[in-house]
Formats: structure tokens, C-alpha cells, sequence
């Protein structure tokens, strides 16, 4: 079918054809959120679900969550953490007991003219409307070959009266649809007339994917435009759809498409207009505790840290570990160095190792990532161990523990214990279909690979490929359509350019590295000067010297001593070799010995490391 005749530039024209495919049966009806927003149903669209969520959860920190780029499934992700069960009242209380519309209505007659119907949504009003008119249809929420002879409606994310069907979280959206559910989507769909309504199309973790492998006859998305009369062709409005085949997009008022639909089709089935039912205001059942979790975490998510800092000091005393943590760790992030941290981050660490193992779970990964070096650490890493193998099932925050321990163990080159606890992070992430953690766990198997890498003699190209592979992973799962957690995906962006340099491909990383710089500038300082140390590297082995020593500078100007032997100590052994090429001038080379000389202070600390004994070899050839 081509546009031109879809597209007439008259309404009537437009609601003939889909009635007519539905009469012929050569249609698909695929029924987003969108057509559940219609009074009288008035359910909630993303952004006041996302609302609602916050007035049932955490009401009283609804001004530090305003405004902030996230998808309803991330959220419910952290809500799922701390509530857990009580995450599926609060959706039955906003989607059940509602009035269908006619946008329902529509779907109902269709089925009633034996098509199928495909929705993600999980409230009950098709089912409504289907029992209205007497259409009969069977609802298929889980996998399961569906029964013959009867209309289907695919509910592809489930159901709100069947809660293990529901696909509510990142996690669910991130396991991607069955092999089951996308052959049904794939039959049902084939060689028909797919028509969109009220769906933004922006499932691309589960949804998006499979449709683009559907062989439809055409697919016709209607983008809803209030007041539109008069259908006019549009462009995809995003690019997943924009990769479906056979595709036309349309833009017209999409209640008046459906009522003249209706009226072509089955106008017994037009509702009268009912008063808009009543918004339930729903009570704040939850203690503050619960509450402050999860908004905290939330705005860590989104590296709201003085949000957080504020939030946090305003309540009377930190009692809570979880919320002390929090509070350690942005302070730890908003101000490197300050040696008042060191002391309350120690204390804090102290204070969660001597909890029972029962009781510690929830505090995994502060312990992990503030453990004094040494000892403590790696008894850390010994209790971790024990907890991995204590269960089958291990929680959210013993995998990100194991990250956070991974990091640290690769800091200091114990490059095979780092392997074990990613190794068990995303192998557990992936099995519990962790989005987040499993992002995390790619961007440290890159880190791992290419701290491997540098100090190997032989470079691996398969390694280092796959260092790449694994950055890749981390940053389209991190990107703001998805879970949209920009500071660990310019980590990955920041990964996968170290493994450009170690391929020889310095040109392709210089573009990420700035990339970096840029964000880190703002958000974190120690990632912000070992970025611009490595890009000074990069741009002086490309002989591009005064570029080199002018960042090599600003990334000195952003260190300090805190930061740690081996990042300030390469960069310090970087600012000597720049000056020793650009000058052979006595203050030159005072200037850079002097450099050598602090650099070597800073890395014998660590004992007699390969890098000590090179920057001894470069201070006796200087």
C-alpha cells in the first residue's frame, strides 16, 4: 500500500481503509499507552506515572526529583529495591477499576472481526470493551502456544491480574522478549496490516527488535496530533521506527481517526461520554526511611550529588548506614582529597564490617569501595567470596560489591582476583537480567583488558578487540534512551579509547577521549585529569608537542596527591618527555628531572614496580 493512498488529506477516507482491512481481515491493531490516556480511562501517561510514583513512595522529596531525564522502568527499578512486592500494589492502584474508551472500543471490534490485537500496556480496558460488545478473544500474557479459532490479544508485557506476567522494570524490558513471544508477534503479524496508535515506540530493549524482524504487509503509525483533522504523512519519529519496513507515518488527531473508524465499522460499538473518572489520590503508606533510599538513589543514578548532599544534611543526624554511605560517597566524589573523608569513610567502613553477615548485605558495596588497601580489602574480598557461594540467589547489592571491589583490585594489579568478581557480577547480572549491573560489568572487563594489555609486552589484537566489544555493550545500554546514566557510560567511551590507543588506532581515540574531558570536567575531577593526561600522551607521540603541554598542564592543574601514585606519577613522567622534546634549555631539563624525581617518589611507594624502575631508566637518560 503506498502513502498516497493512506494519506488523502481526508479523514474519512483514511477510516474506510482500516475498517475495511479489519472487515477483510488483514489487520493488526498494536495499542500503546497512548490510547489509555482518552476520558474517560485517563490513565496516567509516562511522565505522570513517573509523578504518581513519587507521591506514593517518597512525597516528600518529590523537589529533588523533578525534572529528571528517566524512564518510568528505571525508576520502578530502584522503587522494586526497596519496596519490592508493595511496586505492584501501587500499579494495580493506578490501572485497574478504569472506564474503556473508545479507543478500546476500536480494538474490541476488531477483535470481534477475528483480528488480532497487540498491546503493551497491562490494564484491563480491551478486556472491558470486549465484553461490552461481545467479543470474544483470548488473552495471551505468557508464553504458550495461543488457542486456535480464537482472536487474540497479545498482551506483550503482560497483564495488571497476573503479576509474574508483567514486564515493569528495566530488568524485565532488558531480557528482551521470549523466543516464544517474538515467534507469536512474527506469525501474527505476517503479511498483514499493522496499524500503531498511542505508542512512542521506544521498547527498544524488547519490542522494537522483534517488530523490525516482522514481515508486515505495510505498517501504518499513527503519530497522535490533538485537533488534526486532516491525515498528513510525517517522518519516523524516532529511529527505531524509522527501521521498520513497509512503513508510513501519519499524523492526525488520533481520537477523531478511531471515532470515524467506529462509525464506519461498527457504530453500535460508540460509547456515550462519561465524566472523567475521579485520579485516585493514593496515600503515602511507606516509612521516611524507605523513601529517602530510594530517592537517593535515584539521584545518584542521575549524578545529582549536591541534590543528594543537600538532601541528606537536611535530616537530623545520619543514624542510617545506607543513607551514610551515600552521603561518604558523594562527598568522596564533590571533594577528592579532603582527609576529613578519608577519616569519616574509614569510620563508616568499620562500622559495616562488624555487622553480622545477615545484616550486611544492603552494605556490600560501600564496604567494597571504601576498604582501607591491604588487609581489609582483601579481607573484604574473602567475605564477598563466602557470599557468593552461600546462595543460588544473589542480590543487586552483592553484585554491584563485586564491581566495586573488582575496580579496586585491578587498581593495584591483582589483575586475576578483579577477573573472578566480574566474571561472577555478569554472570549473575546477566541471569537476573540486570541492566544497569550489566553495563558495569562490561566497562570493568574493558578496564580489566586494558590495564592487562598495558603492561603486557606482547599486545594482544583479540584482546583488546574484545576490550572494545565489551565498551560498546556498556555504552548503547547507558545511552539516554535506555538507562540514560551518562557518568559510567563516557567511563565506557573513556575504556574503549585506551583500547584504541593499545591497537595502534590513537586518531579513532582522541575524539572520545575530548568526548570525556568534557563531561567528566564538571561532574568528576580525577577522571577529568587522568583523561587529559592520557589525550597530552596521545598528542605527544603524534608530535603535536604545545597541544600536549598545554593539557598535560590543565591535567596537573586537576590532580593532586590524593589521586594516587600511578596516575599522578604518569603524569608527571608525560609533562618530562613533552619537555624534553619541545626545549633543550637548561631550565628545560631542571624542569624535568625535577618531574622525574616526584614521579619516582610516587611510585616507589608501591615497592619496585616496572613503571619505578622505567622512570629511573628515563631520569638517568635525561
Amino acid at each position: 500500500m503506498s502513502a498516497s493512498l493512506f494519506v488523502d488529506r481526508n479523514l474519512r477516507v483514511t477510516a474506510d481503509w482500516i475498517a475495511n482491512a479489519a472487515k477483510s481481515r488483514k489487520l493488526v491493531f498494536f495499542a500503546g499507552a497512548g490510547v489509555s490516556v482518552r476520558a474517560p480511562s485517563v490513565l496516567p501517561n509516562a511522565s505522570q506515572l513517573m509523578h504518581n510514583a513519587v507521591q506514593c513512595f517518597c512525597a516528600d522529596y518529590e523537589t529533588y526529583l523533578k525534572e529528571l531525564k528517566l524512564r518510568p522502568e528505571v525508576m520502578f527499578r530502584f522503587i522494586e529495591r526497596h519496596r519490592g512486592l508493595l511496586l505492584y500494589d501501587f500499579l494495580q492502584a493506578q490501572f485497574a477499576h478504569r472506564a474503556f474508551n473508545q479507543n478500546h472500543s476500536l480494538m474490541a471490534t476488531a477483535l470481534l472481526s477475528k483480528n488480532v490485537v497487540i498491546t503493551s500496556n497491562f490494564d484491563l480496558l480491551i478486556e472491558k470493551a470486549c465484553l461490552h460488545i461481545g467479543a470474544r478473544f483470548a488473552a495471551v500474557v505468557r508464553d504458550g502456544a495461543p488457542p486456535a479459532g480464537v482472536p487474540i490479544l497479545f498482551k506483550i508485557h503482560g497483564s495488571i491480574d497476573d503479576q509474574e506476567s508483567l514486564r515493569v522494570t528495566i530488568n524485565h524490558a532488558h531480557r528482551g522478549l521470549s523466543s516464544t513471544s517474538s515467534s507469536l508477534l512474527r506469525s501474527v503479524t505476517e503479511d498483514k496490516h499493522l496499524v500503531v496508535l498511542g505508542y512512542s515506540g521506544r521498547d527498544e530493549l524488547d519490542i522494537m527488535p522483534a517488530l523490525t524482524r516482522c514481515n508486515c504487509r505495510s505498517v501504518i503509525w499513527i503519530i497522535h496530533d490533538e485537533g488534526r483533522a486532516i491525515p498528513v504523512e510525517e517522518s519516523p519519529p524516532n529511529r527505531y521506527v524509522r527501521a521498520l519496513r513497509n512503513l508510513t507515518c501519519v499524523r492526525v488527531d488520533t481520537s477523531l481517526l478511531v471515532d470515524q473508524v467506529l462509525l464506519a465499522s461498527n457504530p453500535a460499538a460508540l460509547i456515550t461520554d462519561q465524566e472523567c473518572l475521579e485520579q485516585m489520590r493514593l496515600p503515602v503508606l511507606f516509612e521516611n526511611s524507605s523513601a529517602l533510599r530510594i530517592a537517593i538513589d535515584i539521584l545518584m543514578h542521575q549524578n545529582e550529588y549536591e541534590k543528594v548532599l543537600e538532601l541528606i544534611t537536611r535530616q537530623n543526624g545520619i543514624e542510617d548506614l545506607y543513607l551514610k554511605a551515600a552521603f561518604v560517597r558523594v562527598l568522596h566524589m564533590i571533594r577528592p582529597g579532603d582527609p576529613a573523608i578519608s577519616d569519616e569513610r574509614f569510620s563508616m567502613v568499620d562500622s559495616i564490617e562488624a555487622l553480622e553477615d545477615r545484616d550486611v548485605d544492603l552494605f556490600y558495596p560501600a564496604l567494597a569501595q571504601y576498604a582501607r588497601p591491604g588487609e581489609q580489602l582483601y579481607r573484604v574480598a574473602a567475605r564477598l567470596r563466602r557470599r557468593l557461594t552461600a546462595e543460588d540467589t544473589v542480590s543487586e547489592a552483592v553484585l554491584e560489591a563485586c564491581l566495586e571491589i573488582s575496580f579496586r583490585l585491578i587498581n593495584v594489579g591483582d589483575f586475576d582476583e578483579a577477573e573472578f568478581f566480574i566474571n561472577a557480577a555478569l554472570t549473575n547480572a546477566q541471569q537476573q537480567s540486570d541492566l544497569l549491573l550489566e553495563a558495569r560489568a562490561h566497562i570493568l572487563w574493558c578496564a580489566l583488558i586494558d590495564e592487562r594489555q598495558s603492561v603486557s609486552p606482547n599486545k594482544s589484537k583479540a584482546l583488546l578487540t574484545k576490550a572494545i566489544e565489551h565498551a560498546d555493550r556498556a555504552i548503547f545500554l547507558l545511552e539516554e534512551d535506555i538507562f540514560n546514566d551518562p557518568y559510567y557510560q563516557y567511563q565506557a567511551k573513556n575504556n574503549k579509547a585506551e583500547a584504541l590507543v593499545m591497537l595502534g588506532d590513537s586518531e579513532a581515540a582522541i575524539p572520545l577521549f575530548e568526548e570525556s574531558a568534557r563531561y567528566y570536567e564538571h561532574v568528576h575531577q580525577r577522571s577529568y585529569a587522568q583523561i587529559l593526561s592520557n589525550l597530552a600522551g596521545l598528542h605527544f607521540e603524534n608530535g603535536r608537542y604545545e597541544t600536549a603541554l598545554t593539557v598535560i598542564n590543565e591535567a596537573l592543574k586537576a590532580m593532586d596527591e590524593e589521586l594516587g601514585g600511578r596516575s599522578l606519577a604518569t603524569a608527571y613522567r608525560r609533562k618530562a618527555s613533552i619537555l624534553k622534546a619541545v626545549s633543550t634549555g637548561a631550565a628545560m631539563k631542571s624542569d624535568g628531572i625535577k618531574l622525574l624525581e616526584k614521579a619516582l617518589e610516587l611510585l616507589e611507594r608501591g615497592g619496585n614496580t616496572p613503571e619505578a624502575e622505567e622512570t629511573r631508566r628515563e631520569l638517568n637518560e635525561f
